[in-house]
């Protein structure tokens, strides 16, 4: 009688353990997979604010090419009235830069210093738009003939790619992080 007694008291504890472990190892795995999942979902999300961030340089590349294009294209007054008015395209830049800070600040913290320094950078391109790509009155035609001015255009514009170029590097370094 004692060695049945001991056989079901063997089995019953068997019994609990097996149980125990059963219902402690689902909570483990749902556990880990909650972490693995929650990991993949943060990485995603920085991922894709990183390329937001990316293609807001591409846009500010354009839009800046663009001006000092039309700097030397347009009429001064349409020139102000695309670029310098309020009404218009006034703030564009302002916005992509505070847009990159503002996605930055809240999900890559540690670029924002480097988005500063783009913009201070791309706000010198736009003084040399203004100063060093004045028309002064000349058409399109004379400043084409003008070898400063194509040149000074020139330098501009890889003023404005690098500055680009340096921003997207300091961003492919940051993706592989998360």
């Amino acid at each position: 009688m004692l060695s049945q007694n001991v056989t079901i008291d063997a089995a019953l504890i068997g019994a609990v353990a097996l149980i125990v472990g059963s219902v402690l190892g689902g909570f483990v795995a749902t556990f880990f997979v909650h972490v693995t999942t929650s990991k993949a979902e943060k990485r995603k999300v920085l991922r894709q604010k990183n390329e937001e961030i990316y293609l807001l340089t591409n846009q500010m590349e354009e839009y800046s090419t663009s001006r000092a294009f039309d700097q030397g294209t347009l009429p001064r007054a349409k020139y102000t009235e695309k670029y310098l008015t309020s009404g218009n395209n006034a703030f564009v830049e302002d916005n992509i830069v505070e847009k990159m800070k503002m996605i930055a600040s809240l999900y890559v913290p540690e670029i924002v210093k480097n988005i500063g320094e783009y913009q201070q950078e791309i706000n010198r391109a736009n003084r040399r738009i203004e100063q060093e790509l004045d028309p002064k009155g000349r058409n399109a035609h004379t400043l084409a003939n003008d070898y400063t001015y194509a040149s000074t255009a020139i330098n501009v514009h890889d003023d404005i790619a690098n500055v680009n170029i340096k921003l997207r590097t300091v961003l492919l370094k940051v993706i592989p992080r998360y």
